[in-house]
């Protein structure tokens, strides 16, 4: 069922909307239901509403207002229609006259609808402009926003760069001291003696190097540096624990070889080679006694290098984690400030699209209210048209009637006419025999034939004739005739 908003049975208000041009479509009432989409917000949906409560509203006060005013034109009517209508060909030419103006207003509204066209138009094309412009100018703005996000990557890049770099240089600087520090005392060896530690040395230095070669290959953490010194410690205590051990047995071998010497010596030698062999005894025991001071010495200075490197590799390593919570503090607050950026970007794109969107249905909107407004004109001129129609037709209907009648009036008179003036004539002849013959019996034979009454003589000498005539007798008629006759 459907509920209008007034009730468009009643007459007037039918009669209100017909001179109006209002479709009884645009009275319907509609619930806020009814304008829900699914796709469409609520802010949309309240807006239609809105937007049809004031034209539902609008369009009830017209034709209020139109039933008022036709009101007071009854009253101004019924007050002021003191004249009577006489016929008259003025009007044909009024309504010939009115036509050609009807013609002039008809081209005169076909251009006022044109210019609100062309109007529309170029609002249209205005608007299509500024969306185009938006669209351009949200691309600029995605793009910056790409070029920043893009540079803050390459920065933070570039920084864990910079501190892998710092990393591996402090490492390779620890390894190249600690390598150093590692490599045997000077100490006088024998040919064979310095074969075999130049064997370790270099089988140590290969491993060494296969360690850095991996250490190099990947990103190592401050617990796989201690783990690579502790383990490195190990090796070269160990490496002194066998060093140590090859001296003490080269030096047995040699015991054994110059006391073997000796004793053949004592055979078969004098004194004075036993007292360069003990010379060269002491000799060997001072430059003994030397070597332990300089490897005591050395051990030493070992250690203090080692405690320096250490505080310095610990400095390194406080600093480094300064510089690392620097970064990550910085990285933070400018992640924490692009995302309130990029929040503020969608808020202002999703404001901005609802504004967009609203100001679209607005325009819809607006531009059904024209295309109902061009056919409640267009109802208008075909209501005026029927209406002049109407009357042209009931005045021609009018002009007929009169016509008809004044026809049928003429010709009642020209057949009255015609029967008076043969009646004279007929009188005129028989008053011609009376008056030659008075009691001529053809006089007597005419009156019976014509039994006419005759009617009293008029200052016109016009007869009327009676539906039912008088019964005269033959005498009384001859008398009047006679009497008539005698006028003359």
């Amino acid at each position: 069922m459907t509920i209008y908003a007034i009730d468009i049975n009643n007459h007037k208000i039918s009669a209100a909307m017909k001179i109006l041009g209002i479709d009884p479509s645009e009275l319907i009432q509609l619930s806020y239901d009814d304008f829900y989409e699914r796709n469409a917000d609520e802010d949309i949906q309240k807006l239609r509403y809105d937007h049809y409560i004031k034209k539902l509203n609008d369009t009830v006060k017209l034709i209020k207002n139109k039933i008022k005013e036709s009101r007071g034109w009854s009253l101004d009517k019924v007050s002021k229609e003191t004249k009577f209508h006489i016929f008259s060909p003025e009007p044909l030419n009024k309504s010939f006259n009115f036509e050609k103006l009807k013609e002039k207003h008809k081209e005169i509204i076909c251009n006022a609808l044109n210019d609100y066209e062309r109007e529309i138009q170029a609002r249209e094309n205005k608007e299509k402009k500024l969306k185009k412009a938006w669209n351009i100018k949200e691309k600029l703005q995605e793009k910056e926003i790409k070029l920043r996000k893009s540079k803050l990557n390459k920065f933070v890049d570039v920084q864990k760069r910079n501190i892998e770099d710092i990393k591996r240089k402090e490492q390779n600087s620890l390894l190249e001291a600690l390598k150093s520090e590692s490599s045997s005392p000077v100490i006088r060896k024998s040919p064979d003696s310095l074969l075999g530690s130049r064997k370790i040395n270099s089988v140590n230095g290969r491993r060494s190097d296969t360690k850095l070669l991996k250490t190099k290959s990947g990103d190592i953490s401050e617990e796989e540096i201690e783990e690579q010194l502790t383990s490195i410690y190990k090796k070269i205590e160990k490496s002194k624990g066998m060093h140590d051990e090859l001296i003490n047995r080269k030096k047995s071998q040699i015991s054994r070889k110059h006391s073997e010497i000796n004793v053949k010596k004592f055979e078969n030698s004098d004194l004075e080679a036993i007292e360069t062999a003990i010379k060269l005894i002491s000799r060997h025991k001072k430059a003994t006694e030397r070597r332990a001071q300089s490897a005591m010495k050395q051990q030493e200075a070992r250690n203090l290098s080692k405690r320096k490197y250490f505080e310095r590799f610990t400095l390194a390593q406080e600093k480094l984690k300064e510089k690392d919570d620097e970064i990550m503090k910085n990285l933070e607050n400018f992640e924490k400030k692009a995302q309130s950026l990029q929040k503020l970007l969608e808020t202002k794109k999703a404001a901005k699209h609802k504004n967009l969107e609203l100001k679209v249905e607005l325009h819809r909107l607006k531009t059904r209210d024209t295309q109902t407004n061009r056919e409640r004109h267009k109802r208008i001129m075909l209501a005026k048209r029927d209406h002049i129609l109407g009357k042209q037709h009931e005045s021609r209907k009018r002009i007929k009637a009169m016509r008809s009648e004044l026809e049928s009036s003429i010709t009642t008179k020209r057949a009255n006419a015609r029967k008076v003036m043969i009646e004279k004539e007929k009188m005129h002849e028989i008053l011609a025999i009376v008056s030659n013959h008075p009691e001529s019996r053809l006089a007597k034979q005419r009156i019976k034939e014509m039994s006419i009454q005759l009617a009293r003589p008029t200052s016109d000498l016009e007869l009327t004739n009676s539906d039912n005539p008088l019964d005269i007798t033959e005498d009384q008629a001859y008398q009047k005739n006679v009497s008539y006759t005698k006028s003359f």
